[in-house]
């Protein structure tokens, strides 16, 4: 048996290139209602436009709800505090 190594995964700062977009991601489902519900709920909160997006994998479809697209990183970061506010407590910056 070989000891196990320490792994860094995704060290690097989150960067925004000239043609990605930012989201805050807000949560992902495996059930379209729960994501229906959360969406619907952040849309009557919020300016920014929410939306769900489907992501297939071998075991099903989960439904993530994003907010976005948002101006940077920064943008995100001022969001998730809102969000964190209005007791939604889980939230991530994706740049695609």
């Amino acid at each position: 048996n070989q000891p196990i190594k320490n792994l860094v995964v995704n060290a690097e700062p989150l960067k925004q290139g000239l043609y990605s977009k930012v989201y805050l991601q807000v949560g992902t489902f495996d059930s379209i209602g729960r994501a229906e519900d959360l969406k619907e709920k952040l849309a009557g909160l919020l300016a920014e436009t929410v939306s769900m997006m489907p992501f297939y994998r071998g075991q099903g479809v989960l439904y993530r709800v994003r907010i976005g697209p948002l101006a940077n990183i920064e943008a995100s970061e001022v969001l998730a505090e809102k969000l964190r506010v209005l007791g939604v407590a889980e939230s991530h910056a994706v740049v695609e």
